[in-house]
This record gives structure tokens, C-alpha cells and sequence, in this order.
């Protein structure tokens, strides 16, 4: 049985994205280490919500992204990024 996506207000939506560039821009921003379903990602936070959650690989990198007012729970981006799997 999977698990289905967190419930938001009407407008708002968090966002999942990829690239092939190593060095963006956005992981300048300060983080933190955490490890997730065996991977390491970057865990950037505004206040206590996390705002982005960054995995980088060989391949590219990739982050979760919570919505514009975080409604998402630290639990909830958590869960997304454990789940990223490559697109095949």
C-alpha cells in the first residue's frame, strides 16, 4: 500500500526538481548533513520548517522543495526525499 501525497490548501503546491549541473547556485545556501533511506542529503531550513532538501549524486542534483508558506511538516519533506527514486 503506498503512502499518498501530503493534503494542501488550494494554491499551494511543493515542487521536486533535477538538474545535470554539480555546482548550482542554491547549495551555497547553509545546511545540514542528514542521512535518509541510506542516502546523504542537505537539509536547508527557514526557521524551524525545512525549505529545501538536496540530494546530489554523480548524475546531478536534486531537491525537494516545500511550499511557499512550508506548510509541508519536516516529517512530511522527510518522506518525499527518502522516496526520490531515478527516473528510468
Amino acid at each position: 500500500m503506498g503512502a499518498s501525497p501530503p493534503a494542501l490548501t488550494l494554491g499551494q503546491r511543493y515542487g521536486i526538481q533535477g538538474m545535470t549541473w554539480r555546482d548550482p547556485p542554491i547549495l551555497k545556501l547553509p545546511g545540514t548533513k542528514e542521512r535518509l533511506g541510506g542516502r546523504t542529503f542537505t537539509v536547508q531550513y527557514d526557521g524551524r520548517r525545512i525549505r529545501r532538501i538536496v540530494l546530489q549524486t554523480n548524475r546531478g542534483t536534486y531537491w525537494v522543495a516545500n511550499s511557499l508558506t512550508a506548510q509541508l511538516t519536516n516529517a512530511e519533506m522527510r518522506a518525499i526525499a527518502r522516496s526520490l527514486a531515478p527516473v528510468r
